[in-house]
């Protein structure tokens, strides 16, 4: 499961991905908690020379291991192509 706090400590560190450009965890972003569920995104930074198409890809961290993520192109600032994932996970509701 997806977890805000273990991607917060390994902001700034590298993502491979098996025939394509290396991410950077640039970001990681407390997002609307609402209707029993929370979410968190992650913004990862890439070469701009190179780029990935919306959808699935396979990731691997040397701390977090193999991860299949859903990556959103949001777009080039400053010199780097940046992608988006957005993670959510159902909390309980108290009455």
């Amino acid at each position: 499961m997806a977890d805000h706090g273990r991607f917060a400590d390994v902001i700034g560190s590298s993502f491979a991905r098996r025939g394509g450009p290396t991410l950077q965890l640039h970001e990681v972003s407390d997002l609307v908690e609402g209707h029993g569920t929370r979410s968190f995104s992650l913004i990862f930074h890439g070469p701009s020379d190179q780029s990935l198409d919306q959808g699935i890809h396979s990731l691997r961290h040397e701390d977090l291991g193999d991860l299949e993520v859903f990556l959103v192109p949001i777009g080039d600032r400053d010199g780097v192509r940046q992608y988006e994932a957005v993670f959510s996970t159902i909390v309980d509701v108290v009455s």
